[in-house]
């Protein structure tokens, strides 16, 4: 019964990362759908640069945060329950 209970935390685990990466997917996706949208509606060069540097800051922090988590995670699952 002990075997059943762990499976089912591997699967709750395993649905958690499955929407964590969805969740990545959709705001990358949406700062990439913005990214396009300012390239194509800034015509000022400066402002335009501007805008994809801040989308650009925006992703990054995503990332940076998405590793946090991840690493978070692997250390939390080490330790005695």
């Amino acid at each position: 019964m002990h075997h059943d209970s762990t499976s089912a935390v591997g699967r709750e685990c395993s649905d958690v990362n499955d929407f964590d990466v969805k969740r990545l997917a959709v705001a990358l996706g949406a700062l990439a759908v913005l990214l396009v949208l300012t390239w194509t509606t800034i015509s000022d060069e400066k402002l335009r640069l501007a805008g994809t540097a801040v989308l650009a800051l925006f992703a990054v922090k995503i990332l940076v945060r998405r590793a946090d988590v991840l690493n978070r995670d692997v250390k939390g699952s080490d330790e005695p329950m």
